[in-house]
């Protein structure tokens, strides 16, 4: 009895870790993690010696609350400003200087990438235990508000949030009422949405 419990603990540990991965990768795609308002190239100073550059760019970037957690707990959801970082370049030419990008538009990504990446390992704790808490209480039907959550992010930002978790709460209750009406459990109730 004991290592049966012991496995169902295990299992939902294993779980819960699937989950907030799968929530971290989501985290970076513009989309379903992220939204660009602006992003503008403020400097690029070339250290030709050191083989890096100095860049500075200003950016509004709205991160979403159900995939950058701990962006949010840190005040970092909504990043307005502007912020450094150490370019590495793409490249050296075949005289051994470094490649940079021909335009500034080229290097956003790399931009965007360094504002993404900056906290993912705490927020990938959060959110360890944000679906950690969703195993304990046994409902995996609650993964469906952070879905339809995620979902109203990439259509409509922030206010698509507020309303996808408000749809996926009227779909948690939904199915929790047919599963007590009809006698089914919610992991039947959930292959019959999924079917």
């Amino acid at each position: 009895m004991d290592e049966r419990r012991s496995l169902r603990i295990i299992r939902k540990l294993i779980v819960a870790l699937l989950f907030a991965l799968l929530f971290t990768f989501f985290g970076f795609f513009s989309g379903p993690g992220y939204h660009v308002n602006q992003v503008e190239e403020v400097s690029f100073d070339r250290t030709f010696g050191l083989g890096f550059a100095n860049a500075a760019f200003a950016c509004d970037v709205v991160f979403n609350p159900l995939v950058y957690p701990f962006y949010w707990f840190a005040g970092g959801g909504h990043l307005v400003g502007n912020f450094s970082m150490m370019y590495v370049p793409e490249g050296y030419s075949p005289g051994g200087r470094p490649f940079y990008g021909d335009y500034s538009r080229d290097r956003y990504p790399e931009y965007l990438t360094y504002l993404t990446t900056w906290g993912t390992l705490p927020n990938l704790v959060v959110l360890f235990f944000i679906t950690l808490a969703v195993e304990v209480v046994g409902r995996r039907i609650l993964y469906l508000l952070l879905l339809s959550g995620i979902i109203g992010f990439y259509a409509f930002v922030l206010v698509g949030t507020i309303v996808g978790v408000f749809v996926g709460c009227l779909a948690v209750l939904l199915a929790s009422k047919l599963a007590h009406e009809r006698g089914y459990t919610l992991e039947q109730v959930w292959s019959f949405f999924m079917k």
